[in-house]
């Protein structure tokens, strides 16, 4: 799903990639809450995926890779 133009891309991408991060870690932090652990690492995943930003990239994939491992450990220990 691609999101509507925004007047300031390079802003937005910042955000986006930020808070995909935060909520990365977040995930990490609450992943054996379960349901909880797995929504902080669901909004990770797709606010990481929406950088398109080569400058705000590094971020948002460092923020994809720890939802992900989120994402796998809700399914390890929960499921």
């Amino acid at each position: 799903m691609k999101l509507a133009p925004s007047k300031n891309p390079a802003k937005e991408a910042k955000m986006f990639s930020i808070m995909g991060l935060v909520f990365g870690i977040t995930g990490l932090v609450v992943w054996f809450m379960g349901i909880p652990g797995l929504a902080f690492s669901l909004r990770g995943l797709i606010l990481a995926n929406q950088v398109n930003n080569s400058r705000q990239r590094t971020m948002a994939i460092i923020g994809l890779i720890l939802s992900v491992i989120d994402v796998g450990y809700y399914f390890v220990a929960v499921v």
